[in-house]
């Protein structure tokens, strides 16, 4: 199912979730070493991908996935980013709008910033949590 769905990474434990609304079957999938996902069948017979951050910011439950993994997971995305620096030790999704998604992060170093990322291009804008108290209830990670 893994494969099917478009996962590279190295599946090391999986479960059935249970079926959405549309009764189509949900699986949890952990990965060696990163952030797990939920993978849910499509209409086309396809799979979709959520990864384990966004389900716990929706009320699902990730059993395979960790803060170490997911904080991993996310310094993927900082990559060739104005926060390339930043070695992620806690992640949390702040929510969404059209233009983009927010996320507050915690660097190795200490630094607290929330970071936005644009659909398409990545990431688009660093702000400091001083200025975010009203993007997702504002900074709380400590």
């Amino acid at each position: 199912m893994g494969r099917e769905a478009g996962i590279a990474c190295q599946v090391d434990d999986g479960r059935f979730v249970g079926l959405n609304p549309e009764r189509r079957e949900i699986y949890e999938i952990g990965y060696s070493g990163a952030e797990g996902a939920w993978i849910e069948r499509s209409n086309s017979r396809g799979w979709s991908v959520k990864a384990c951050m966004t389900v716990s910011a929706q009320g699902g439950e990730c059993l395979y996935s960790d803060e170490d993994e997911t904080a991993s997971s996310f310094a993927e995305r900082l990559r060739n980013s104005p926060l390339s620096d930043c070695a992620p030790t806690r992640v949390r999704p702040m929510g969404s709008n059209p233009s983009g998604s927010f996320y507050e992060v915690v660097c190795a170093d200490e630094s607290h910033v929330v970071a936005r990322f644009s659909p398409t291009e990545g990431l688009q804008a660093v702000i400091p949590c001083g200025d975010a108290a009203r993007i997702g209830g504002g900074c709380r990670l400590r």
